[in-house]
């Protein structure tokens, strides 16, 4: 029990025992505040029944844990937060997940030269949150924006959703594009 709550229960067994008066309405006033604290609880509960868990949260990452155990990959590729950890947890880290930061393709020399490699590496499987779900607003297109002009382009392998039906994570590879010497 948390301790202001221990004083507070003090006080109103001290004041109880004083008077009868008193002490019907502590009893009236604890029940009150309990049905309340139940209310509460319950829309909460409702809420997340009816919406599921939050992005960061979500069941999907269970449905990506099972198709990464299938495929042959030798990392995992992920530019956006809240997915490495339950990934590492949920696929014993084979593949390992690798967290692209916001330097990607723009750092040092040596930095852009491993980029360049894992981009181009057809056993790196990229996952990321679908648009709209990102926890760093953004990051999608700041990464593809990049990849582009490096000359990929990103193949989508499938798109999970959460059981709600909502798609909430989508992997991908990079391929080179490219250019038809007719246009």
């Amino acid at each position: 029990m948390a301790l202001p709550h221990l004083f507070i229960s003090v006080a109103f067994a001290e004041a109880a025992a004083r008077s009868r008066f008193v002490r019907w309405a502590l009893i009236a006033l604890v029940a009150l505040v309990s049905v309340s604290n139940l209310l509460v609880t319950n829309q909460y509960w409702y809420q997340f029944v009816r919406n599921g868990a939050d992005d960061s949260w979500s069941d999907a990452i269970y449905a990506v844990a099972d198709k990464l155990k299938q495929m042959d990959a030798d990392q995992v590729a992920l530019p956006d937060w809240g997915m490495l950890d339950s990934l590492c947890v949920l696929t014993n880290d084979k593949p390992p997940g690798h967290h692209i930061n916001a330097s990607f393709l723009t750092g040092s020399p040596a930095q852009i030269e491993d980029d360049l490699r894992t981009l181009s590496d057809e056993k790196v499987i990229w996952l990321e949150h679908v648009a709209g779900h990102e926890a760093t607003a953004g990051i999608n297109e700041s990464i593809f924006r990049v990849v582009r002009l490096a000359g990929f382009k990103p193949v989508m392998i499938e798109a999970y959703s959460d059981t709600n039906g909502r798609a909430i994570f989508q992997s991908f590879r990079f391929v080179r594009e490219t250019r038809d010497a007719n246009k």
